[in-house]
């Protein structure tokens, strides 16, 4: 897709809220009131990044980027939860307010156009252009980060979501070898070896809905391929296909496999109970990765991963990103942020915790872990595409119709139906 020809419109906010924060700002440009370029002694970064391995990844960039601006306090205005979908909510409060952070992190394509298209935003190509980036970072993601032929996004890393995490003693007691599942099903008819052993077969952390949104969605990227993928979110392929519909009963053949308490767990609780030998598998990105390093598990000892069972040779890419407001307040701190989030060297300091790999094919990996050398080169190499229930393949609206309906259909199996004609009236609508 042309740079200059995505033109996402404002609508994407999907709420009022959203909409009010878009007239807000809009009004207060039309004031003649501009971010504010001076050197300033602070910075506010917006993230949700807040876990273990998340605030120690954005500490080491945080500790990046004071090196080079020591007098600078750095805040950061951190929400959890819900897999960002808190952080987004008070963010729309904040732009309804007119009081936006300098900088927060959302997801490319419609995550970003959503702010660029309202014109909420910096343009950071001349930044590109300086600092040779566009040179050393993938074009479809720098795409992925534009609109209208201009550059608004600083990619900090990438990671792989389509993974199934495996507990290796688990594993090796039942006598499974994890390369030779084809299929979710293969997984699913595993249940009875893992009941012998008294654990649960899939660990889902489920108490705000997004380990079983990140499941479904591994479960529908490996069904339709690349192009599947993005045709349903493009809109050629329908909700009401076949080939959807039998992923969302495999999904839906997973429920009864799952640990029973997995509506009392965040998702991070449930990687826990991986790493704990409570369950045999967890489908979670590679942000669990980061996560079971931070809580003293071993790679390849404890735990391991196989691509997501039909998703070999893909690449399901979830990319974190930071923008910078156009009416922030600490303008050329937050521009300096864009920078250290962009360098190659703090993209692998920050990679290191976070279980992700730089951006930058250049970035220096020799530090990073086994599993992210070999990820890093298969970012490089491999078909992908871009999260949706992360906010970059649909609107913000499409997303949380979809978080809903999805924790209907997991308390309502059965109504496999209802839930395709949930979905399909989402994407009629957006």
């Amino acid at each position: 897709m042309q740079r200059s020809k995505r033109n996402y419109k404002a609508r994407h906010f999907g709420s009022a809220l959203a909409v009010t924060a878009v007239a807000a700002l809009t009004l207060a440009g039309c004031s003649g009131s501009g971010a504010s370029n001076g050197q300033t002694k602070a910075l506010e970064i917006f993230s949700y990044w807040t876990n273990g391995s998340e605030a120690k990844g954005l500490g080491a960039m945080v500790d990046d980027f004071k090196k080079s601006n020591p007098d600078v306090k750095v805040t950061n205005a951190a929400v959890s939860g819900d897999g960002g979908l808190n952080a987004q909510a008070a963010l729309q409060a904040r732009l309804a307010g007119n009081n936006p952070p300098d900088t927060w992190q959302t997801a490319p394509l419609y995550g970003l156009t959503q702010y660029s298209d309202a014109n909420l935003l910096q343009d950071l190509t001349s930044l590109y252009k300086k600092h040779g980036w566009s040179k050393v970072i993938p074009a479809d993601i720098i795409d992925a980060v534009s609109s209208n032929g201009k550059i608004y996004g600083a990619v900090t890393d990438v990671h792989r979501s389509n993974a199934l995490w495996y507990n290796v003693d688990v594993i090796r007691q039942a006598g499974v070898d994890p390369a030779s599942l084809k299929s979710l099903d293969d997984v699913i008819a595993l249940k009875d070896k893992f009941a012998a052993q008294g654990v649960s077969t899939l660990c889902v952390g489920n108490n705000d809905g997004y380990g079983s949104r990140v499941l479904f969605e591994n479960t529908l990227f490996a069904s339709l391929g690349v192009q599947g993928y993005k045709d349903l979110f493009s809109g050629k392929l329908k909700w009401d296909d076949a080939k959807v519909k039998a992923a969302v009963q495999t999904y839906v053949d997973t429920i009864p496999v799952w640990n029973r308490d997995n509506q009392s767990l965040a998702w991070h609780d449930a990687t826990q109970a991986l790493g704990d030998g409570k369950c045999a598998f967890e489908s979670m990105g590679d942000w669990a990765y980061g996560e079971l390093l931070t809580m003293g598990f071993a790679y390849k000892k404890n735990f391991d991963y196989v691509e997501f069972p039909g998703s070999a040779g893909t690449f399901l890419a979830n990319a974190d990103l930071f923008v910078v407001s156009n009416k922030a307040k600490n303008s050329a701190n937050a521009l300096k942020w864009v920078e250290t989030a962009n360098d190659a060297k703090a993209q692998a300091d920050f990679s290191k915790f976070k279980g992700s790999v730089p951006v930058r094919s250049d970035a220096d990996v020799s530090s990073l872990s086994e599993y992210q050398q070999q990820t890093a080169k298969l970012l490089q190499s491999e078909k992908r595409s871009y999260s949706f229930q992360q906010g970059a393949m649909a609107p913000a609206a499409y997303v949380r119709t979809f978080s809903d309906a999805l924790i209907q259909l997991n308390n309502s199996p059965t109504k496999v139906d209802d839930f395709i004609s949930t979905m399909k009236s989402a994407a009629a609508k957006k």
